[in-house]
Parts: structure tokens; C-alpha cells; sequence
């Protein structure tokens, strides 16, 4: 049975049973067409180091309190700027979200306290014609590619729970604005990106001299810092932007002269 919320990108995940998949194959992910309306992902405090060389980080805050931090794929709503028409990745780095797909950590309802290890039945690479690797062995135990996915799941999950830590801390010592994203093409199109939340120099300056020592000794400091220069990596998501309006506009022009 599907999970009851179903997590971003996943459209049919559900319980991996040894039994219901005791038959089951997974390719490899061919592409990443399956990320192209995805426009911000869930990033972990740990991947901030090579994340931050090509990508905006921001934090993000939901409508129930929760901080996270996001790193931003696109200025438009539903468009990632880092993936091209042939489905192909267009960065050097792949957001740790990404890489467990198709599998997933995640509880099966709100009314479950337990993760359970989970797979998204509507990934095309999961198959039961031979195609990749086997889920299940033939007697009945973890397959080698199964058992190094829960691997990597559960350091992924440890991951997100340190970094929901330095997400509480950051918003408990008031370090975070919203900020709105003006945007205006060289087409005269104008785009306002809204719903992130960044450290301010001004909030940070603010704080007391013990609670700033202690930010360096536990990296927080460092954490912050990478996300605040990663700011300037708005500039080459614009210029993305306006390469990929500059392409629109001609397909549009040269199909309007067919």
C-alpha cells in the first residue's frame, strides 16, 4: 500500500516486503527527467561543502515551523534549471535526495513511529523481466544492491537529523529573514521567487560573543558562512534562466514561421 503522504518525487512508493518483491529487478536511474518540475530540494548540513560551489542554499520554513535547508534548481515554479530536455544532469553535484532514488527511509503513515524501508513502484527501472539487479536473492534474503541502499539510506537519515539540529539552532537564535527574489529577463518578464529564509550578516553580528564561539568549536559557524556565499550563485541560475528563455523564444518564433 502507497505511503499515506507521498514524498517529493516519489509518486507510488511503498513498503519493500522480501515477499512482494522476492521477484523484482531495479536499472539503473537513466536520466533525471523525473526531477524537471522540481525546483528546490531538501539538502543535508553535510553535503553544504560541495553543494554550495554551483548551487544556492537557503533555508526553507514550512507552515507547521520546520526549518529545512534547500538547495535551489530554478527561479521558475516547476522547472529545475540543472537537468536539459534529454533528461541528463547538468551540474557536477547530485544532491544526496536524488542519489537513494528509487528508494526511500520513510514512515508508511502519520501514525507510524518507525521508518520503514521503502521503493517507488512507479520508478520504470523496477522490473520483473530480468532488467539490472536483483532486490531479493533466491533465498529470500537482502540482494547486495538492496543491502547497500539501506545503507545509504540510514547515513542519509542520520544526516537529516543533524541537519534538522543546526536548522533548529539557526532559527532558535532569530539568525534567519525571509527574502524575495526579483527577477527581471532581458525579454522584459518579470518572476518574484518567494518562500526562502536567509542568515543576515546584521543577525549574526547580533549575537553573544560565547554563543559565536561555540558556533566555530561545533562547525555551525562554518555551515552558515558556505550558505551565505552561496547566495552568489543566483547569478549563474540566472544566466540558466535566460539561456533557456532565449531557447524558448526561438523554438516559438521558428514554429510560428512553419
Amino acid at each position: 500500500m502507497p505511503l499515506e503522504k507521498a514524498p517529493l518525487l516519489y509518486a507510488r512508493a511503498v513498503p519493500l516486503s522480501l515477499e512482494r518483491h522476492r521477484d523484482s529487478y531495479v536499472s539503473p536511474v537513466p536520466d533525471f527527467d523525473f526531477t524537471a518540475r522540481v525546483n528546490s530540494l531538501f539538502l543535508a548540513r553535510s553535503e553544504l561543502a560541495v553543494a554550495t560551489r554551483e548551487f544556492p542554499v537557503v533555508f526553507t520554513l514550512d507552515p507547521d515551523g520546520q526549518v529545512s535547508l534547500a538547495v535551489v534548481l530554478g527561479l521558475r515554479a516547476d522547472e529545475n534549471l540543472f537537468v536539459d530536455a534529454a533528461g541528463q544532469w547538468l551540474a557536477e553535484y547530485k544532491p544526496a535526495y536524488l542519489r537513494r532514488y528509487p528508494f526511500i527511509l520513510a514512515r508508511p503513515s502519520e501514525r507510524d513511529s518507525d521508518y520503514t524501508v521503502c521503493i517507488d513502484e512507479a520508478y520504470p527501472g523496477l522490473n520483473r523481466s530480468g532488467e539490472g539487479q536483483r532486490l531479493v536473492t533466491e533465498e529470500g534474503k537482502r540482494s547486495p544492491l538492496l543491502a547497500q541502499a539501506i545503507d545509504f539510506l540510514q547515513k542519509f537519515q542520520t544526516e537529516a537529523e543533524l541537519t534538522g539540529e543546526f536548522c533548529r539552532f539557526v532559527h532558535q537564535q532569530a539568525l534567519l529573514d525571509s527574502v524575495q527574489a526579483n527577477i527581471s529577463l532581458s525579454t522584459g518578464q518579470k518572476l518574484s521567487l518567494s518562500g526562502m529564509h536567509c542568515v543576515t550578516e546584521n543577525r549574526l553580528q547580533a549575537l553573544a560573543p560565547e554563543i559565536l564561539r561555540d558556533m566555530l568549536m561545533n562547525g555551525y559557524l562554518d555551515s552558515i558562512y558556505r550558505h551565505m556565499h552561496s547566495l552568489a550563485n543566483f547569478d549563474s541560475l540566472m544566466k540558466r534562466l535566460e539561456q533557456r528563455v532565449s531557447i524558448e523564444k526561438n523554438r516559438t518564433e521558428a514554429s510560428e514561421h512553419d
